[in-house]
Formats: structure tokens, sequence, C-alpha cells
């Protein structure tokens, strides 16, 4: 399992659209070397704790899918045949667009295009049954993690790499231009780029949007904090630590989880090599009378403590947080 995040300037090719800019900053991240749904929910989950942290809070998770190859195969169909009795009367972009990718026709914002693309076929009316559970699981997940996602049927990355689930985090308040984070699955694009095969999901969001943002509610840069491991013992468990997880997180405490299936010495390893401060260790009897194992990774020592006291030990260990 590798997780990076990235930030810098970017560049855009083709002519940008109204509101966007040749030149842009973005940051993002990419967790690669898992097809688990509950990685994509941590995703998604992460990018709305960023804004929340920093003061942007009530925004929204929009969230779809593409379906995988074959799906998308198949709604490249259904949307050729539905936009050539339309294309006439469409941008020229969209013209160009409709025989090299029509997937992204329904990117345009342009308002001659906008009857057409609100009466196109739905992509999730395409998914085959697997994509389809995906989508359900990576639900299933954000409302364990209080997050309440909105399914859009009409959500979709125009990218071809994309696979799965596609998600937005949008802020109303900002306009017809209103997604500040945005990504998905690419669960082929390593494979496709001459490397092994590596399911794959990550997000980009743009610091032009955040910064003005920021900049209207007078937010200011949040101090660094240390890094909590949770170690789960069995994959019974793993649904317990994702909701502890994001609890955490809730309360501005850093946190990694794997999805992977590691024994307790591979992840304790895991913790080591990335810095953690602390490990905490969910195990299928301690979780269920609320406590569980916490290992404090400096000095190699460990304590059983109640789930319910976590965040509040956190905030009051020295030297910590």
């Amino acid at each position: 399992m590798i997780k990076l995040f990235y930030m810098g300037p970017m560049f855009r090719y083709e002519r940008p659209q109204a509101g966007r800019q040749r030149q842009f900053y973005q940051f993002g991240t990419e967790a690669l070397g898992s097809m688990h749904p509950g990685m994509d929910a941590e995703v998604i989950a992460m990018a709305l704790q960023i804004f929340e942290r920093i003061g942007l809070v009530g925004l929204k998770a929009e969230i779809n899918s593409v379906g995988c190859k074959e799906c998308r195969t198949n709604y490249h169909a259904v949307l050729l045949e539905y936009f050539r009795n339309h294309i006439s009367q469409m941008c020229p972009d969209c013209q160009m667009r409709l025989e090299k990718n029509p997937m992204r026709i329904l990117d345009c914002k342009a308002k001659t295009c906008q009857p057409y693309i609100n009466e196109c076929p739905e992509v999730i009316d395409s998914v085959c049954l697997a994509c389809r559970n995906h989508l359900d699981e990576v639900i299933k997940y954000l409302q364990l993690m209080g997050i309440s996602p909105v399914l859009n049927p009409r959500l979709v990355r125009g990218l071809d790499y994309y696979t799965k689930t596609a998600f937005e985090i949008r802020d109303e308040s900002l306009g017809a231009q209103n997604a500040v984070a945005a990504g998905g699955r690419y669960d082929n694009l390593v494979q496709d780029m001459g490397g092994p095969a590596t399911p794959a999901i990550g997000f980009a969001a743009g610091m032009e949007r955040i910064i003005l943002a920021m900049k209207n509610k007078g937010i200011e840069p949040m101090k660094k904090h240390n890094l909590i491991y949770i170690a789960a013992t069995s994959e019974e468990v793993k649904d317990k630590a994702a909701v502890l997880a994001q609890r955490l997180r809730a309360n501005n405490i850093p946190v990694e989880l794997s999805w992977d299936k590691k024994s307790l010495k591979s992840q304790f390893r895991h913790a080591a090599n990335i810095n953690a401060r602390y490990t905490i260790i969910v195990g299928d009897s301690e979780i269920n009378q609320g406590k569980v194992m916490l290992k404090d990774m400096t000095k190699e020592e460990q304590q059983l403590i109640a789930v319910e006291e976590l965040p509040d030990y956190f905030c009051v260990v020295p030297d910590t947080f």
C-alpha cells in the first residue's frame, strides 16, 4: 500500500472553460494498492476533513460510479447513439469530443448544450452488478463514518482512466464553479502505463478556490500534529476501526488506517516506518468492551484505554498535539 500527496502548479493544454485558468495550483492525494471500497470512503472522508479543519464546513460529497472498462464501453455506445441526434445543435467542443470521448461532453458548461446533457442517459444505468455493489459498499462505509454522500447519477469523470468510484466535493456558496475537489478510482492506469496491475484512488483540489474561500472567512493555517496509527487484529473489527479513525479525525487528530490483511507485527512495523507516535490496537475482545490498547511508539509503553477517552487523551498528552 502506497499513499502519496503532492502540491504545485499545473497547466491546462486545452482551452480553459469559463471560470478556469490556464495555469493553476492544486494539491492532491493518491492511494495505490487496495481495491477495498473502504479505501474509497477513507479518501473521500479525508478530503472533507481537510476542508473542515480549515473552516470550510457544510460541504457536500457527491458520488457515482463510472464502472469498469466494460461498463464504460457500453456507456460510450449509449452516449454516441443519443448525442448523434443532437450534436449539430451543440457547441464546437462537444462536436469534437463526440467521437474522441463522449463522456467529456457531460463536463461541458455551455448553455446551448445543457438541455441535451440534462436529458442524456445516466451512467449508473450502464454499470455492471460488481461495480454497483462496490459503490454501495463505499456509501456504506461513508455512512459508518458519519458522512451522508449524495448519489449523483450524472456525475462522471471525463478522463478515460477513471473506473468505478467518481466523486466531487462541492461548496454551493461558490456559484457555478463550486467543485473544490474531485477524484475517483483509476484501477487500470498503472498497468496501462507499463507497470504492474495496481488498483488506486485519488483526488485533486484547486488551491485558488480554496484560498478564496479561506480569505473570505479569515481562516489561518493550522499547526502540524503527530500521527496515530490504528492496527486492527482481524477483518471482523475493520468496521469499528474505520469508525474510530473517523471519530479521531473529526477531533483534528491525524490517523493512518490500513485496509490490507496484515499481521499485527507487520502493522507495528508499518507504524514505525511512517513515524507514528502512537498505535491504537483494535482487538476483538477489547473493542467489544469499548476499549482499545494504546501503544506509545517512542516509549515502548502500552495501556488499555476506553474508546470514549481517546480524543481527550490526545488533546492533553504533553508534547504530542
